[in-house]
């Protein structure tokens, strides 16, 4: 939806405006927000965020904390070809 199409356009149009245009679009904004967000910052890495807004998050050294043990946690789980997840 229009939250996946924001986030294809991230290498023309960058971050701040991407968000603004889909929050100024109205609807389900939180929503759309939300998952453009998330798919932007797993694209970007939290480098490519805008320092200003990273530094707005509450508790973010213990979300990086917690984001980087959940990540080594997951490193070695492997999928089977048949799609089940296999740890």
């Amino acid at each position: 939806p229009l939250a996946l199409f924001a986030a294809s356009k991230l290498d023309d149009d960058g971050f701040e405006p991407l968000m603004r245009g889909l929050i100024l679009a109205g609807g389900d904004t939180d929503t759309n927000a939300s998952i453009f967000g998330q798919v932007a910052g797993t694209r970007l890495g939290l480098e490519g965020l805008p320092a200003h807004l990273v530094e707005r998050v509450p508790e973010i050294d213990w979300l990086q904390r917690e984001a980087n043990s959940y990540a080594k946690m997951t490193a070695s789980w492997r999928v089977r070809s048949d799609g089940d997840d296999v740890v």
